[in-house]
């Protein structure tokens, strides 16, 4: 199943939040993720990764793999293929992965306030030691960018890829890092 969403850089977070307003939008909910990255060999560079992620009122697991890598504008993919599913514990889902052969690749936290609008969801996303952004996820390319029109965006700036190449537009390697939250950023050791 594809995953059909967007992002949008160097956001002006009052301006979104008040274009959202105005549109209509109703806020969904704020709240803050964690979130663990598991691959085989702990690589998920190019590759498919399974998350399990704790949203606060229920836990998903989820298989990732881009879509024509690196084949999109600026270097962005050309989608993402995924399947997820709800569990019922963080801890033992990781472990379970991990008895499995998957390794831990890294540890993230994010906040994300979410908006409803038209049967889009709108998301104003913050991650350490990056600018926040807009994510819009619809049905279809088409409800996306639609989207992202009445919020004032031009769908050719928008970054289709995983979070860890957003990170690479401010230089920043997400794979050097086995930790990164707001409070604190862990590096992996050179072996």
């Amino acid at each position: 199943m594809e995953e059909i969403e967007g992002d949008f850089l160097d956001i002006d977070v009052a301006k979104i939040k008040k274009t959202l307003e105005k549109l209509g939008a109703k806020k969904v909910f704020e709240k803050k993720y964690k979130r663990k990255v598991l691959a085989i060999n702990g690589d998920y560079h190019n590759t498919f990764w399974v998350r399990v992620r704790d949203e606060g009122d229920k836990i998903t697991l989820t298989y990732k793999k881009p879509l024509g890598a690196g084949q999109g504008a600026k270097g962005t993919d050309l989608g993402m293929e995924e399947i997820e599913v709800d569990v019922s514990d963080f801890d033992k889902t990781v472990l379970l992965l991990e008895k499995i052969g998957l390794q831990v690749c890294i540890y993230e936290e994010n906040f994300r306030t979410r908006y409803g609008l038209d049967g889009v969801e709108v998301d104003i996303d913050s991650w350490p030691l990056i600018p926040t952004f807009l994510e819009i996820e619809g049905k279809s390319w088409d409800e996306v960018n639609q989207t992202a029109e009445k919020l004032g965006f031009n769908p050719k700036d928008m970054y289709v890829c995983p979070i860890g190449k957003i990170y690479s537009v401010y230089g920043i390697n997400v794979h050097d890092y086995t930790m990164l939250t707001f409070k604190k950023q862990v590096k992996k050791v050179d072996k």
